[in-house]
């Protein structure tokens, strides 16, 4: 495999230093032609092993281990801002001119535009519904409960990851619900 290499055990401590379990990760490059994974997709670190593979537990359900000096990600940082115009969860952006982004609102935000969540407020959620029959049906798993994702963002990924045609994605409802 190009570019494959193993880390020597300095630089396995600083992996597993780096990248605990329980970080939040994003995809930012995966050389895998037969995944379903895209740049952008989000997931949660489970360990990293002997080999120096990051092992996720992706937000679409697959576990497929970032592979050491291959793939990359970056540590998505959690805050505890949320959005003025939604109410929904903040991160750092990407862009410099921005302190903020929101995934649900797709938009860069500065700092006057977040406010810190208060401690009894809980976060919002998006549920997917198609209107049918005049009646919102919101999108369900396995289980028949409604799927929840935490930003807009985050569900059209998971559409497009079980192959939902994109060009159908703009009939859904995006739907905020505590």
């Amino acid at each position: 495999m190009k570019g494959f290499t193993f880390p020597n055990e300095k630089e396995l401590a600083e992996l597993r230093e780096a990248y605990r379990e329980g970080l939040r990760v994003e995809l930012v490059q995966m050389n895998d032609p037969y995944s379903k994974l895209r740049a952008g997709y989000k997931g949660t670190v489970k360990k990293v092993d002997d080999a120096g593979n990051i092992r996720v537990r992706w937000d679409n359900g697959e576990g497929l281990s970032v592979i050491y000096g291959v793939d990359i990600i970056r540590i998505v940082e959690e805050t505890d801002l949320v959005c003025n115009r939604c109410g929904c969860r903040v991160f750092p952006s990407d862009n410099p001119e921005y302190k903020y982004q929101c995934y649900n609102c797709d938009e860069d935000l500065d700092g006057w535009e977040v406010r810190i969540r208060h401690k009894d407020e809980p976060p919002k959620r998006i549920r997917v519904g198609y209107m049918a029959n005049g009646e919102l049906e919101y999108l369900t798993d396995r289980n028949d409960e409604p799927l929840e994702f935490d930003n807009r963002a985050e569900a059209e990924l998971h559409l497009i990851s079980l192959e939902y045609p994109a060009s159908d994605i703009q009939y859904l409802r995006f739907v905020e619900v505590a």
